[in-house]
């Protein structure tokens, strides 16, 4: 019963810690197209954001865009 318990316990560690990985790697790889003049927005900074999963709390920095041409944001 103690490996039982060591192994769900190291489980416990390992999963939020994967599922942020699996989760991040794709918003850093994201990119957007102003809304107003089309062009490719760089990003202007990262926000974060905080997940409630099942297995436990998860941290993603989430970017945020800003048109360099025409200052335009997705949702503004």
């Amino acid at each position: 019963m103690g490996l039982l318990n060591d192994l769900e316990m190291q489980l416990e560690r390992q999963i939020p810690a994967q599922l942020q990985t699996a989760l991040q790697l794709p918003l850093d790889a994201c990119s957007l197209a102003c809304p107003d003049c089309q062009l490719a927005m760089p990003r202007h900074h990262r926000c974060s954001r905080n997940i409630t999963a099942r297995c436990g709390a998860v941290r993603l920095q989430v970017p945020v865009f800003r048109c360099g041409e025409c200052q335009g944001r997705p949702g503004a």
